[in-house]
C-alpha cells in the first residue's frame, strides 16, 4: 500500500481492476441521461377524472431561471432510467478522477509531510 502524507493510501483502481481507459469507455457507452428527478403531479379535470403527469424542474442557463418540463406518465420509466444513467455517470467520473489523482501523486513521488504524520 502506498503512503501519502504518512498515512496509508489505497489505489482506487485496485478495487474494481478498472483502468482509466476502461472507465472512459464505460462513460462513453451512456447514451441518455437526466440530472433531475421527476415529481408526480395530479390535476383534476372538469368531469372529476384525475390526470397524472410528472414535472421535471431544471435550471435553464440561457433563460437564467428555473423551468419545468411536463412528462407523460408513459414516459416516466424512460426518465427514471435516464436518471439512473446519470448517477452511474457521476460514479464513473468520480472513479476516474480518483484514479488520475492517485496516478499523479504516485508519478510525482508525493512524500509525507512531517507535520501531517499521525503521532
Amino acid at each position: 500500500m502506498t503512503q501519502l502524507y504518512g498515512l496509508p493510501y489505497k489505489n482506487p483502481l485496485v478495487k474494481g481492476n478498472s483502468t482509466t481507459k476502461e472507465l472512459l469507455r464505460r462513460v462513453g457507452e451512456i447514451d441518455l441521461m437526466e440530472r433531475c428527478k421527476l415529481t408526480k403531479q395530479t390535476r383534476k379535470k372538469g368531469n372529476g377524472e384525475v390526470s397524472v403527469y410528472y414535472a421535471l424542474q431544471h435550471w435553464d442557463k440561457k433563460a437564467k431561471k428555473n423551468t419545468s418540463l411536463y412528462v407523460r406518465k408513459d414516459q416516466k420509466d424512460a426518465f427514471d432510467k435516464a436518471h439512473e444513467a446519470y448517477q452511474e455517470f457521476r460514479k464513473l467520473v468520480h472513479q476516474y478522477e480518483e484514479a488520475v489523482i492517485w496516478r499523479t501523486r504516485t508519478k510525482l513521488g508525493v512524500k509525507s509531510h512531517p507535520e501531517l504524520r499521525p503521532k
